[in-house]
C-alpha cells in the first residue's frame, strides 16, 4: 500500500492510497477529499470517501481496499487531533468557541449526502464510533467518526 502525499485544489487536499503493484491507471483503492475551515472551532470535513467499493471483489481485494482507506482515515484523524491541540491553545478559556471547540474538534465530519453506499461502509468499518451529526429528511447528510 502507498500513500500519495496531500495534494491540494480549490476546495481542499485530496489523499490517495494505492495498492503498490496497480497500474496507474486504474482507479485508486481509496481517496479522500477534505477541508479544513480558517476557524478554530470547525472539524476536519471530509467532502469526498471513495473506498473502491465493487460487488465482485476478492476477499483479498477487499482486504486491501480496507486497509488502504482505513490507512487514510487513520492520517486525517491524527490531522484531527493535532489540529484540535492546536485550536485549543489559541482559544480563550471559558469561551464560547473554545467550549464549542472542545466538543467537535477531534474526529472527522464526513459529508455523505445522496451517498447511502458509503454511509453504510462506514457503519460496516466503524460501527459504535460512528453518529449522525446532521439529517436531511430521514437520510444521514453528514457523520461524525470519533478519534
Amino acid at each position: 500500500m502507498a500513500v500519495n502525499r496531500t495534494l491540494q485544489d480549490g476546495r481542499g487536499r485530496t489523499l490517495v492510497a494505492r495498492a503498490v503493484d496497480e497500474p496507474s491507471g486504474q482507479m485508486p483503492v481509496a481517496v479522500l477529499g477534505w477541508h479544513l475551515s480558517q476557524r478554530l472551532d470547525d472539524p476536519l470535513l471530509v467532502i469526498a470517501a471513495s473506498p473502491r467499493l465493487s460487488s465482485g471483489a476478492s476477499p483479498a481485494q477487499e482486504l486491501i481496499i480496507e486497509t488502504g482507506f482505513r490507512l487514510l482515515i487513520d492520517a486525517l484523524l491524527y490531522v484531527a487531533s493535532d489540529h484540535r491541540a492546536w485550536a485549543l491553545a489559541r482559544l480563550p478559556a471559558r469561551s464560547r468557541e473554545r467550549k464549542r471547540a472542545e466538543e467537535q474538534l477531534g474526529g472527522l465530519l464526513f459529508d455523505v449526502e445522496g451517498q447511502g453506499g458509503l454511509a453504510r461502509y462506514l457503519r460496516e468499518l466503524y460501527g459504535t464510533r460512528l453518529s449522525v451529526s446532521a439529517r436531511k429528511g430521514g437520510a444521514p447528510r453528514q457523520l461524525r467518526l470519533r478519534a
